[in-house]
């Protein structure tokens, strides 16, 4: 991702001449497309269905590897983090097929 930003940092100028924007430029860039990505996930999250019986949720988050239950967990906090943790995924999957497109990597 860090990649991604450093490359949008360099713009072409008029003649050619290549500038790159401050450090200071580069974080808030970065700083923000976490935010949108955030936000796309929280979006998402309200749209991803998920199992309704505890046993499902947690057989859904012993396969993706996350923690079955936390402590004081309940049954619905535990379907609401599934749901994020889905959406997270999701969302992350396809900003790397994004990447790699841009990149020209199959």
């Amino acid at each position: 991702r860090r990649s991604v930003a450093m490359a949008d940092s360099l713009v072409p100028k008029h003649g050619g001449e290549v500038h790159e924007f401050s450090a200071h430029t580069v974080e808030a860039q970065e700083r923000q497309a976490r935010l949108m990505q955030q936000m796309e996930a929280q979006r998402r999250a309200r749209t991803i269905a998920v199992p309704t019986l505890d046993a499902d949720v947690r057989s859904k988050l012993r396969k993706i590897g996350r923690p079955i239950t936390l402590f004081g967990e309940r049954p619905e906090n535990r379907r609401d983090r599934l749901r994020k943790i889905l959406a997270e995924i999701e969302v992350g999957l396809e900003e790397d097929t994004a990447v790699r497109n841009l990149a020209g990597v199959t």
